[in-house]
């Protein structure tokens, strides 16, 4: 079993999300937190309308994904996962260089006794194309139809960076109205310790 190292980080979400990806060799799992409500715009997609020109949460955009995400810095919960192209956990196939992710990551639901499926195919191309929560692609874990962790991906020819969310309770921000498919893992498991399941999540990763 190869040693991964964690490390903690706490700035504004644009920060993390444009930090240099590693490519020192090492497996990295990145625990991070940002203090302010944010809206993330995935690599395609549209800005906020004028409507909402008087917001009072951050909006900042990211390099992997195409939809918009919303992240709560109490209900979320955010990991990036590097591994360098040199690992063998590294596939070059984009579809199934996901799923090894996923499956670990649905082993540490289980141990909570929420139970989701792994998405195995290409993106699912239903729901709100502008929203990454309307949508499972590979890797990612549903639960009763319902998006319940999302991946993203940035790789380069040296590393890849997987950028996984959750959420305690799922919600939308100001956009509760979009009623989108998403549940919270407390949601889920009827009142699941979160940081039980964070734990879980950590502890299940490194046995990759």
């Amino acid at each position: 079993m190869q040693k991964w190292t964690i490390e903690q980080w706490h700035a504004g979400a644009q920060f993390l999300h444009s930090r240099p990806m590693s490519v020192d060799g090492i497996r990295r799992i990145s625990i991070l937190s940002f203090p302010s409500p944010t809206l993330v715009l995935g690599s395609t997609s549209a800005g906020l309308p004028k409507s909402m020109a008087d917001k009072n949460f951050d909006v900042v955009r990211r390099a992997s994904g195409g939809g918009k995400v919303w992240l709560d810095p109490i209900e979320s919960r955010w990991i990036d996962v590097t591994i360098p192209s040199t690992d063998p956990l590294w596939e070059s196939d984009l579809r199934k260089s996901f799923l090894w992710l996923g499956h670990r990551l649905k082993k540490a639901f289980n141990s909570q006794s929420i139970f989701p499926l792994v998405h195995e195919e290409p993106l699912d191309l239903g729901g709100d194309p502008e929203w990454c929560f309307s949508k499972v692609g590979a890797g990612e874990l549903s639960f009763q139809g319902k998006k319940i962790l999302g991946i993203s991906q940035r790789r380069s020819r040296l590393a890849a960076r997987f950028q996984c969310v959750w959420y305690r309770t799922f919600n939308s921000g100001p956009f509760v109205g979009l009623d989108l498919p998403g549940i919270g893992s407390s949601d889920a498991g009827f009142g699941v310790d979160s940081d039980s399941l964070f734990q879980a999540v950590l502890t299940s990763i490194q046995k990759s």
